[in-house]
């Protein structure tokens, strides 16, 4: 039997050796040429766990009036088949105006009102207000944003931001970005009383170059649906935003001696 080991032990040698060079040697030299192939498992799930990721979409943006500071009324739609969670807000100022009223005001009393965010002191800032908003899948939510400002004026006159809002939302910040707002953030004072009074010419000339260059920088898709304060023959009305600086563009001559 002793005899035998070598005999046995030989087959398997050449056997092992052969799967050796097969594995090394022979089918490197077969694949050469040959494309390589790669699986397609991970790409193919990749693909799907996008198509559940939550995506919104800006369905509509209003300014609304209110007793107090403006408010931005937001409808956001996500057709996704996962939530949206938006956790942050983030407003950018594009530009910032001052144009004076037509009229005084006897007396003038601070306010006390609150508002959810504000806009940034200086042009090309960002102001960021963490947020708490889900929006279920297939389905469409709204909510609103009081917006005052973090540096509050006590004169009264319109002062007028132009900005934009990013929304952030779910774990990989994704940004959904509105059109160009423009709105007047009241004074933070509450006036009672009030007399019509015409500006001089030095005021009348400042308001109408103020409202030129506004209206010349605001691009066409600007949201502005708010109302102010105006001088009618009847008394005081309230007229779109727009109309009131437009009125200073052309405005008539200021009253003599003035």
């Amino acid at each position: 039997m002793a005899n035998l080991a070598p005999l046995i032990l030989i087959p398997i040698v050449v056997l092992v050796l052969g799967l050796i060079i097969e594995y090394w040697v022979i089918q490197p030299i077969r694949n050469r040429g040959r494309p390589t192939l790669t699986p397609q498992g991970p790409p193919l799930l990749t693909t799907i766990e996008k198509e559940h990721e939550a995506s919104l979409a800006l369905v509509d943006l209003r300014v609304l009036d209110s007793d107090e500071y403006p408010i931005l009324d937001l409808k956001l739609r996500n057709p996704s088949p996962s939530p949206a969670f938006i956790t942050q807000a983030n407003f950018h100022l594009i530009g910032k105006w001052t144009i004076e009223r037509l009229s005084l005001y006897p007396a003038a009393f601070p306010v006390t009102w609150t508002y959810d965010t504000s806009l940034p002191e200086n042009v090309g800032g960002v102001s960021e207000h963490a947020l708490s908003q889900v929006i279920d899948p297939f389905s469409i939510d709204r909510f609103a944003l009081t917006v005052g400002s973090s540096q509050p004026q006590e004169a009264p006159a319109l002062y007028l931001h132009l900005f934009t809002v990013e929304l952030i939302y779910n774990e990989d910040h994704r940004v959904l970005r509105s059109p160009p707002i423009l709105i007047h953030v009241p004074p933070s004072v509450r006036v009672e009383g009030q007399v019509v009074a015409w500006p001089s010419s030095f005021e009348v000339a400042h308001n109408r170059k103020t409202a030129t260059e506004v209206l010349s920088s605001l691009p066409g898709d600007v949201i502005t649906g708010q109302t102010v304060q105006a001088v009618a023959p009847t008394g005081f009305v309230q007229i779109p935003l727009l109309d009131a600086i437009k009125f200073w563009v052309a405005p008539p001559p200021p009253a003599s001696g003035t």
